[in-house]
């Protein structure tokens, strides 16, 4: 008569298997495989829909233009804009690019579209190869979203390794629960910020006409602003997240391999909690990083804005004079402040001839 249980394999010729069962090279790249469709899709999608904008809207810029053209005369006459051949020449060409980039894909897709995808590519790519040659561990962005596959094929075996099923092994599970949990937490914030930022960054640029053609009017310019803006918040939160993907590379399949050491009972604990310390860090940085993204991008968007303040107050309104007794000093002195300047005088003036009377 055969002993009971004498078929059944014992907890470290159990663990053995597992551990051998959960090689990186053996798993499923469904992560992987889900990203390079996206990608893939990307243009195919920013192609179409844009092009079937442009068409529609190409009525629609041209009554635009017309209504240009018309306020422009309109305010040529009634003395608030200049007639130079200088403003006209600006005014005409800015309003060919705009006819031009918005209703044509192909300029779009040379320029701005391009940009928007190669350098979060590049920058992420030279980030992740600067950061992984200080932790002496070769990476680039391929082997991140592997590592991504590798860690949930790894999650999904690894109660082979720790729960043996039985009711001694409560603790187990509850371990083996516990590492699921926060590995896919961890999982979910590093694609929902991977596929946000790819996602959202082509369907703007597919609404790219819409925006351009606003940047006819100054009025109306404020939203192809903020396009932009959208524009450089996504770019920077795809390269923040894959350059701390790529430090934190070494230390999540460090952690990985530790765990796969474990075998189930009260000693597991020690080789799993490492892991569990990773993924709680990681996914607490992962929602950290798209408000890092928008503090940057709207630091550099005032930035931006007082340059332009600047350079405009700079060809409008501001001269410069020098008095003989302080010439290496310029006194900046705004049209405006002038005429508030003569106010006050002309003030002052009528209240002494008034007291004096």
């Amino acid at each position: 008569m055969p002993r009971p249980g004498a078929g059944r394999p014992s907890r470290s010729t159990r663990s053995s298997v597992s551990r051998m069962q959960i090689m990186p090279d053996t798993g499923p790249t469904i992560i992987a495989s889900f990203l390079s469709a996206v990608d893939r899709a990307d243009r195919s999608f920013v192609e179409k829909l844009y092009s079937g904008i442009a068409t529609e809207l190409t009525g629609f810029f041209t009554a635009l233009l017309t209504i240009y053209v018309i306020w422009w005369g309109y305010s040529i006459i009634s003395g608030t804009a200049t007639a130079s051949p200088l403003e006209a020449a600006e005014r005409l060409a800015k309003a060919a690019f705009i006819y031009w980039i918005a209703l044509n894909w192909a300029p779009f897709s040379d320029t701005l579209y391009t940009l928007t995808q190669s350098i979060p590519e590049i920058l992420s790519r030279y980030v992740v190869k600067i950061i992984s040659l200080t932790v002496d561990t070769e990476v680039n962005n391929t082997d991140i979203h592997e590592m991504l596959s590798w860690i949930y094929t790894t999650t999904l075996q690894l109660p082979n390794s720790l729960y043996i099923g039985t009711a001694q092994d409560t603790f187990a599970g509850l371990l083996s629960l516990a590492v699921i949990v926060l590995t896919l937490l961890f999982l979910g914030a590093a694609l929902a910020g991977i596929i946000i930022a790819k996602v959202m960054l082509n369907i703007v640029l597919a609404l790219g006409p819409v925006w351009i053609i606003l940047a006819l009017y100054n009025y109306s310019s404020r939203f192809t602003a903020g396009f932009l803006a959208i524009i450089a918040n996504l770019m920077i939160q795809q390269i923040l997240i894959y350059g701390f993907l790529g430090f934190y590379h070494p230390l999540v399949i460090k952690s990985l391999e530790a765990t796969k050491m474990a075998v189930s009972g009260e000693s597991a604990f020690a080789y799993v909690m490492p892991l569990m310390l990773v993924m709680m860090v990681g996914f607490y940085v992962l929602i950290r990083l798209p408000a890092l993204a928008s503090v940057i991008a709207d630091r550099a968007q005032h930035a931006g804005s007082l340059m332009t303040a600047a350079i405009a107050r700079s060809s409008t309104g501001w001269w410069h004079r020098a008095s003989d007794a302080d010439a290496v000093r310029p006194i900046f002195v705004s049209a405006a402040d002038r005429e508030a300047a003569r106010t006050s005088i002309q003030r002052e003036a009528a209240r002494n001839s008034a007291a004096a009377l």
